[in-house]
């Protein structure tokens, strides 16, 4: 222990400006020497390793040029834990940049090309509350529309570009999905300050998914994620929302704990070139680095322990279908992730895809007519492996009891909504051993929407749907006595309802509507006495009441005589006006 510290200490003899330690002659001569033989090692390297070298050094001088002659063990400590917080953790780290940019990058340009000239996409955003800054974000996203009953959210990795996934959004395009392209919070066009691994991003993705589902509603959700994304996916569903029908990742690592590890690699292994630093085990060191970077900053900085994010723990949980895959050559997380979490995922339909050769993320780039193949099969078994939708028996306004009858002992999810789509009752049980499902319920408004689904093995149904309607005709019109010299016939039936005057043959003679009072007035003629007429009334729901049966009576020579006797005065009045 003393030979580690004392080690440390010597590092920053030589990292601090050794005019401040001028009275240490011996360590400061021993800094000398170990750094002219690290010095040596590092001209070895290519100038961008060498970049990346001197940014460590300027990093950690910069947290420790406070200390000045204090510097002791524990300080060299948390400035290297510090350090490993920015790298991991905060959205722009110039360390990190430089070690991604020796990758170089992959040729997109066919690629982009397709999603640029797509002529069916559009932005949306989504605006969520920050934990860590106490403050609102923005967060941006591209939707491509196929008018499908179907969208496949396609979320990125760990400081990755937007494009990176794009191959993988072409291909659930091309099998006719919608597509949402979200950027993680901290990415590319979202907001964000810190990078969580999938412990806040699990949220955002799941109000992504009540976005769309808002927008369009039941419409079915399939997820998938690459790298970080991948983890995000399985954490967002640990318990499944229930618009999801299954997810796919690709490369997810199964513990936060063992992925900061391995993110943390990609920096501790430039500590051989960094004075006396490499003369420690850091593979020996990382729990210790890990659990102080836990209690130091992830606690009090960003809110969560990180021992407790694990997709190992989420896919254990979730009933949803779920599909694996991971290349064999993955350096940033080794394939044992897909094999701890296959084999975890105990609940539901399952599978796997582990590409020879792929490096991280890199299974399609390697096999893609593989790729492809395994993901059009594995929805298809999901859909060919879904429970029979249910069946729902006839309903009707002012109904108590919806029934119906479905796969036996499948559990039923029953939701009544009204016409504006608020969720009015919703009832969880299942199907009898004889595969029949009742309940009671309030009474049903006109208008309201019954969705029923049912699940089994992890897979849910497409949704039942039925609107209830009024089915229930109005009463027959009353109607005013009609003679044969009537020239309309007058009555009462339900407001807003049509009216339909017909013969003995059912041949419609004269129609009308009732006011908003329910009278009616319909002008007919050339009606004979005994005739018989049939008045029925249809309401706004097209329920048609019975008819009214009416004789059309003789008018006696008192009312013949009155009526002559009024034309012929109407007569009278015309031709004294104008002289006929």
């Amino acid at each position: 222990m003393f030979k580690k510290i004392f080690c440390l200490f010597s590092l920053f003899l030589i990292i601090i400006p050794t005019t401040a330690f001028a009275e240490v002659d011996h360590h400061q001569a021993t800094s000398q020497e170990t750094l002219s033989s690290t010095e040596k090692k590092v001209e070895e390297l290519s100038p961008q390793k060498q970049e990346i070298i001197a940014e460590i050094n300027q990093e950690l001088n910069k947290k420790l040029q406070n200390k000045k002659r204090s510097i002791v063990g524990n300080d060299v400590e948390n400035a290297l834990v510090d350090l490993a917080f920015d790298f991991a953790f905060k959205r722009e780290n110039p360390i990190f940049s430089l070690i991604a940019s020796i990758g170089g990058s992959s040729n997109t340009s066919e690629i982009d090309s397709w999603f640029n000239l797509l002529k069916n996409k559009k932005s949306r955003t989504l605006t969520v509350y920050d934990e860590i800054t106490k403050k609102n974000i923005k967060l941006a996203g591209t939707y491509i529309d196929n008018n499908s009953d179907e969208t496949v959210i396609v979320h990125n990795g760990y400081r990755a570009p937007s494009n990176a996934v794009y191959a993988q959004a072409k291909l659930f395009s091309d099998l006719g999905y919608n597509i949402l392209l979200p950027d993680t919070r901290s990415h590319n066009r979202s907001e964000g300050s810190y990078i969580t691994f999938g412990y806040y991003e699990k949220q955002d993705l799941n109000k992504w998914i009540d976005q769309e589902v808002s927008l369009k509603p039941h419409q079915e959700i399939i997820l998938f994620g690459a790298s970080m994304g991948a983890a995000t996916t399985m954490l967002s569903q640990e318990t499944p929302h229930k618009n999801v029908k299954a997810y796919i990742e690709d490369s997810g690592y199964y513990s936060l704990e063992q992925q900061l590890k391995d993110t943390l690699h990609l920096l501790t292994q430039y500590f051989d070139y960094i004075p006396l630093l490499d003369e420690m085990d850091w593979n020996n060191e990382e729990n210790r680095l890990i659990h102080i970077l836990n209690e130091r900053q992830v606690k009090p900085v960003l809110g969560f322990d990180l021992y407790q994010v694990s997709p190992l723990n989420s896919v254990a949980k979730s009933t949803l279908p779920k599909l694996f895959i991971h290349g064999d050559a993955d350096w940033f997380i080794p394939p044992i992730s897909l094999e701890l979490l296959y084999k975890n995922a105990g609940k539901g339909y399952k599978d796997y895809l582990l590409v020879q050769g792929a490096e991280h993320v890199g299974a399609y780039n390697v096999q893609p007519v593989i790729y492809k193949n395994k993901i059009t099969s594995f929805l298809k078994n999901v859909e060919n492996m879904r429970p029979e939708p249910a069946k729902i028996r006839d309903l009707e306004s002012g109904a108590k009891v919806i029934s119906g009858e479905a796969l036996k002992n499948a559990a039923y999810t029953i939701v009544v909504k009204e016409k504006s789509g608020q969720v009015l009752q919703e009832y969880h049980g299942n199907v009898s051993n004889t595969g029949v499902f009742t309940i009671s319920v309030e009474p049903l408004p006109v208008g309201a929407s019954v969705i029923v689904t049912i699940e089994n093995n992890g897979l849910q149904s497409k949704p039942t749907k039925v609107i209830i309607e009024d089915k229930t005709p109005p009463a027959p019109p009353v109607v005013n006595k009609i003679y044969d010299t009537t020239k309309s016939i007058t009555g009462q039936a339900e407001p807003h309802a049509k009216i339909s005057v017909k013969n003995s043959a059912g041949v419609i003679i004269a129609r009308g509507v009732t006011d908003s009072k329910g009278h009616f007035s319909i002008s007919i003629s050339n009606l004979k006495a005994s005739q018989e007429l049939f008045i029925t009334a249809t309401d706004i729901s097209v329920n048609e009441s019975s008819a009214t049966k009416i004789i059309v009576e003789k008018s006696s020579p008192e009312e013949t005589n009155t009526e002559q006797n009024f034309w012929s005065w109407i007569w009278s009045v015309i031709n004294s006006l104008f002289g006929f």
